[in-house]
């Protein structure tokens, strides 16, 4: 029986329709372009895309792909990784169950949600035309869709024993920079991926770790040093260290969004250990590089008058030869940069604790306000000398040692901190030597007297940078 004109026509249409639709349906970076009319991509996002068909296609064939990539923040990573790749892979392989997880279960869920949303649009049943939410299942925590997959959203502080998938996503698995540098909290992390996460992966699925780096032990650190064989490893820094295949060295990452101007700026704001780790996901050892000696800058004389002037104290409980250090030390500031102009430091008792802060207050009588760390004999201090001195005001550092350093470091890198004359002020030699070897070195007093003291002298400086690196 012949065909005529009209019916050919239409059969051409419908099967450049399938043609089209199976397109589509194989594209991730074309679903990506859909899913957003302000959607803008770089040659970064397609290499992510293409990343991401390849490791869908192995868990489909059952091949337990294990990927990590790493990426500077705000470069895309958690719109392709945790709200479109779900929704396209769930769409494409029918009955894929799907867990995704980060570092807190309200991140998931946010995750959770935006992917759940895009599911509902018109332009999915475009490509995708049996796929759509379950109505009697679509909370954040765990959806289902119409073609018999599932999704759980999860995390460290959220079990999701009991639950099984075929693609296990996490998506920043430490918070910010100062849970990272807790050995506690990098432990708890790393626990819950061997107990919980590995777990839960069904045979040949797929482990998918999208995160920006913050130490070398980190989540990924670790998988790196116990399991390198067996991860795929990506790496995008925001600025090229050598030739690579679609950038030069030198060149940035993103540059339609974030150009090189940009970056240096961030870079110059962050200081090196925060700028490696975040932006070129090469997180340095915290081993004695966070202040550098030639960093320091010295002056030869005091300025008639500067800005501000305060006092920082850091007591021990006791003064035998065993215990810490008792530090007190005066800070100015003036302009842009901080100038220490005395300090104090030895193994006292408390009575003479209690004098060193009358001799130090009486020959700074400007420092009128006197930060004293309320802690060891901090409390007892301040309870006995109130009514004598003015200005003694309680402080309780909210963050660790380490932290608090890597916060101030980059006023030191860029040679914003003044230290007196060393050889008029011989005790400078030892304040600069604790500095190089922190936090290796057996005392920390003077390091944490002095990020106490610029983080004081600086409370709106500090806040824009801890948005920063947090």
């Amino acid at each position: 029986m012949s065909i005529d004109l009209k019916e050919r026509i239409l059969i051409l249409e419908k099967l450049n329709q399938i043609k089209k639709r199976k397109n589509e349906q194989d594209d991730f970076l074309l679903f990506c372009k859909k899913s957003s009319k302000d959607y803008v991509s770089s040659w970064v996002h397609i290499d992510i895309c293409r990343r991401l068909e390849k490791f869908a296609r192995d868990v489909r064939e059952k091949k337990s792909p294990r990927l990590m990539m790493f990426m500077p923040p705000r470069h895309g990573k958690s719109f392709h990784f945790s709200e479109r790749f779900p929704a396209w892979v769930m769409g494409k392989y029918s009955n894929l169950e799907y867990i995704s997880t980060s570092y807190g279960q309200t991140l998931s869920e946010e995750f959770s949600g935006k992917c759940r949303d895009l599911i509902k649009e018109d332009f999915i049943r475009d490509i995708f035309p049996d796929f759509n939410l379950r109505k009697d299942y679509k909370s954040l925590q765990k959806w289902k869709t119409t073609n018999g997959g599932s999704f759980i959203a999860g995390s460290v502080d959220s079990g999701i024993t009991g639950k099984g998938g075929h693609i296990i996503s996490i998506d920043d698995p430490h918070k910010n920079g100062q849970e990272a540098l807790s050995d506690t909290m990098r432990n708890k992390v790393i626990e819950w991926y061997k107990s919980t996460v590995f777990t839960r992966r069904y045979a040949g699925g797929g482990i998918l770790i999208i995160q920006t780096r913050w130490h070398e032990d980190d989540l990924a650190g670790y998988l790196l040093r116990t399991q390198k064989n067996v991860w795929e490893v990506v790496c995008y820094p925001a600025i090229a260290t050598q030739d690579e295949k679609f950038r030069k060295k030198g060149e940035a990452l993103f540059p339609e969004l974030y150009p090189l101007e940009f970056l240096k700026e961030q870079k110059e704001t962050l200081g090196e250990y925060n700028w490696n780790a975040q932006y070129q996901q090469d997180p340095l050892p915290v081993s004695g590089t966070l202040f550098k000696a030639e960093d320091w800058r010295y002056y030869q004389n005091y300025f008639d008058n500067y800005d501000r002037v305060i006092q920082v104290w850091d007591f021990s409980f006791k003064g035998d030869d065993d215990s810490d250090y008792t530090v007190g030390q005066v800070w100015a500031k003036k302009g842009a940069n901080f100038y220490l102009l005395d300090q104090v430091r030895g193994k006292w008792e408390f009575p003479e604790q209690i004098v060193q802060v009358q001799l130090l207050s009486k020959k700074h009588p400007q420092s009128y306000a006197k930060y004293i760390e309320d802690k060891a004999n901090g409390s007892a201090v301040i309870s006995l000398l109130k009514n004598k001195i003015s200005g003694l005001i309680p402080f309780n550092p909210r963050t660790d040692k380490i932290s608090r350093a890597l916060v101030v470091q980059p006023f030191q890198q860029a040679g914003n901190l003044f230290l007196p004359n060393s050889q008029l002020n011989p005790w400078v030699n030892e304040y600069v030597s604790e500095h190089s070897k922190f936090p290796r070195a057996k005392h920390d007093d003077q390091v944490d007297c002095t990020a106490l003291a610029i983080i004081q002298l600086s409370k709106g400086s500090i806040d824009n940078l801890r948005s920063l690196v947090s």
